[in-house]
């Protein structure tokens, strides 16, 4: 059985300019995240990486990836405003470069999300933990008897989750000009400064506890005939915690997708490969969608899955950091 953790940490910056009425509030954001296989050793991982010569990288084009081991993403943004180039530079010490630059994103600014791609699949969703499958589940979804604004309707929990890409407008690292990885043992704490034309400097400082998070590590036993047990040790900054799993074939024309989540509610993985923030993380542990901060064990019910190898994923999610210049 594979299991996959991540654990996401974000930092977000406001730097506000007073210069007149019309003046527009510069946000920038620090996304901190790590992502490992239980089992897997991040230094071992760090150096096959350097071998393949960036071939795993952070960062490819807009949507973004994640590579194993740290992971860091820089956003600017000033409103409607396109910005230019930024210069980060991190905290001596850290195993960090000593600057990157964050570059522009092309195309023309837009406040509308990107567009999901409509899969041509009939997927099961079921969720929640426990022993057996609860009453009413799955629910089934066949995407091809949905037109794409149907499809949309039908996937609200997607609101708020943000992928590591780089919106037209932004500024962003990393970026197509770079695309190094984050050294496995690298630290966030220190002085950060930014610097770019047309926004107010940013300087901030972070201290021990708004630095990457430590390693998820996930246990599994059973099997999918008579259910899987997930545990995982207590992390002293996680907020919240999500799991998944996930399976497919193809029958025919027709591909056969099965998801589970330790949601309380029916969701087809919101949490997975996103950054969520606060308020979002907030509102989904409300809305019991997000396990809280006490759980650390979950059991996929007997009967969900089939096949013996089923992928499971982790999510632990961090405290946000905030920032504002002048103070609020």
């Amino acid at each position: 059985m594979r299991r996959f953790a991540f654990v996401r940490h974000t930092i977000t910056l406001l730097a506000l300019t007073a210069t007149s009425a019309f003046a527009q509030t510069t946000h920038y954001s620090v996304h901190a995240g790590r992502f490992s296989m239980p089992g897997v050793d991040e230094a071992e991982m760090a150096r096959m990486q350097q071998m393949m010569g960036g071939a795993m990288p952070q960062q490819s084009g807009p949507a973004g990836a994640f590579s194993f081991g740290k992971n860091l993403h820089l956003r600017l943004t000033k409103g409607r405003t396109a910005i230019p180039e930024a210069l980060h530079a991190l905290p001596p010490g850290g195993q960090l470069p000593p600057a990157v630059t964050l570059v522009p994103s092309g195309g023309t600014y837009t406040d509308e999300a990107p567009e999901m791609e409509k899969p041509n699949a009939r997927i099961s969703i079921y969720w929640g933990c426990g022993d057996t499958v609860r009453a009413g589940q799955p629910m089934v979804i066949d995407t091809s008897k949905l037109s794409q604004a149907d499809f949309a309707k039908r996937i609200p929990w997607q609101a708020g989750a943000q992928g590591p890409r780089c919106p037209a407008g932004q500024a962003c690292w990393p970026n197509e000009r770079d695309k190094r990885t984050v050294p496995f043992n690298s630290s966030l704490v220190g002085d950060h400064k930014v610097n770019a034309a047309g926004v107010p400097n940013i300087n901030f400082a972070l201290a021990g506890g708004q630095d990457f998070m430590d390693r998820f590590t996930m246990r599994s036993s059973g099997d999918a005939a008579n259910g899987i047990q997930v545990s995982w040790d207590s992390m002293a900054n996680a907020r919240a915690y999500f799991l998944m799993a996930a399976e497919g074939n193809e029958k025919g024309q027709a591909n056969e997708v099965v998801i589970w989540t330790s949601a309380e509610i029916a969701d087809m993985g919101s949490a997975s490969f996103t950054y969520i923030p606060g308020s979002v993380v907030t509102r989904w542990l409300a809305s019991k969608l997000m396990l809280p901060a006490s759980t650390t064990q979950c059991t996929i019910p007997k009967g969900v899955f089939k096949t013996k190898d089923v992928a499971v994923m982790g999510s632990a999610y961090g405290p946000e950091a905030y920032f504002s210049n002048p103070p609020r």
